[in-house]
This record gives structure tokens, C-alpha cells and sequence, in this order.
């Protein structure tokens, strides 16, 4: 009688999101999925995590090549499954119902407590807007989606010992803000009244 062993190499879990142990999980029961089923756990990891995943992270949990990870992303989204790319990886689109500019204005050290106080609130920050007296409008993409995304914006701006692009107008700015009701960007609103940001 032969007999067939299948391995499957476990993923080290100390820095795995809870999303992410579904594929530790799989792993551990020696299932060896097929492309349909790959793909199908790729749709939940992105399901389970508030912050992008990478290309490469996503080809180490599910153990194959970058490369078969954009091809699976590529026939999903030709599938109408809606995958975001950003600078820090893929995130499943999620319906959102509503989105509003606040007007708000702090010190360089409070741009921390003003993410946190949106992200607290249910608000996803997009972008962050300056009206600059010479230049005009002036945007950037900030896609701040959790505390987590908090926390590695800061450090990038340490690294880059860079400043907030709203020092230039003196704290003054704007955000876009998107959540998934009214009633929700209404706490937003509330949330940088009661810290003293909003203007307007």
C-alpha cells in the first residue's frame, strides 16, 4: 500500500492579525487548496483585516509566489470581487454610503489625537486638503483606516523627520472623511468638536 504524506508549513503567528490565523488554521489541518480555493481564503484574509496586506505577505500566509498573488487578484476582480490596491497593499472594497470634508485645525504634536479621535469615532481619514494663498488646493492620500494605520504613519513621518503637510498653513486643513452612515460622520463631527478641532 503507498502512502502519500503531505506536508504544509505552518506560519509563524506572533505578528498575525486574528484575520489572518484563519490561514494558520488551514495549515494546520494539511488541506492544500486548489487555485478556487486559494482564492477564496485570499477574499477572507482581506475580509478580516482593517489595514492593507501586502503582495507579499499575502503569498507567504497562503505560500506561493507574489506573482500568483497578482494573477489571483487579477481574476477576482474580473470576477466583480472590488480589491483596492494602495501604496500598502490590497483592502476589499466596502460599501460607503456616506463621506463629508471637515475643516479643522491643531498643533504639529496633535495630529495624532486628531486620527485617533476620527478613527475612534467609526471615519476612515482618505486624504488630508491645504489651501495654499499661492498654490492653490493641495491633496494628498492618507487612507487612514485604523489605530494601526496611525501608528505607522507616525513612524514614517520620524523616519522621514518630515512635518504635517498642514504646518504650511498653520494647522488649518481639511479632511475627507468616509464612513458607513451620516449618523456615524455626525460622532466624527462631535468627536473633534469636543478636542477642539473642527472649525467648521
Amino acid at each position: 500500500m503507498q502512502i502519500t504524506m503531505v506536508f504544509c508549513f505552518l506560519v509563524r503567528t506572533e505578528n498575525l492579525t486574528s484575520g489572518e490565523k484563519l490561514q494558520r488554521n488551514v495549515c494546520g489541518m494539511g488541506i492544500i487548496m486548489n487555485g478556487e480555493e486559494r482564492r477564496g481564503k485570499l477574499v477572507e484574509l482581506l475580509k478580516n483585516t482593517e489595514s492593507p496586506l501586502s503582495g507579499t505577505r499575502l503569498s507567504r500566509l497562503l505560500h506561493v509566489s507574489r506573482q500568483v498573488i497578482v494573477n489571483d487578484i487579477a481574476l477576482l476582480r474580473a470576477a466583480n470581487v472590488d480589491i483596492l490596491s494602495t501604496n500598502r497593499g490590497y483592502l476589499l472594497s466596502v460599501p460607503v454610503s456616506s463621506t463629508r470634508i471637515f475643516k479643522v485645525c491643531h498643533a504639529t504634536e496633535d495630529f495624532e489625537r486628531e486620527m485617533q479621535a476620527i478613527i475612534d469615532a467609526g471615519g476612515k481619514i482618505q486624504d488630508i486638503i491645504i489651501e495654499h494663498p499661492v498654490y492653490g488646493r493641495i491633496s494628498a492620500p492618507l487612507e487612514i483606516y485604523s489605530r494601526n494605520d496611525i501608528v505607522k504613519f507616525k513612524e514614517k513621518m520620524q523616519s522621514g523627520n518630515a512635518v504635517p503637510l498642514c504646518d504650511i498653513t498653520s494647522g488649518v486643513h481639511y479632511h475627507t472623511i468616509l464612513a458607513y452612515s451620516d449618523e456615524i460622520l455626525d460622532d466624527v463631527a462631535a468627536a473633534l468638536k469636543s478636542n477642539g478641532f473642527l472649525l467648521s
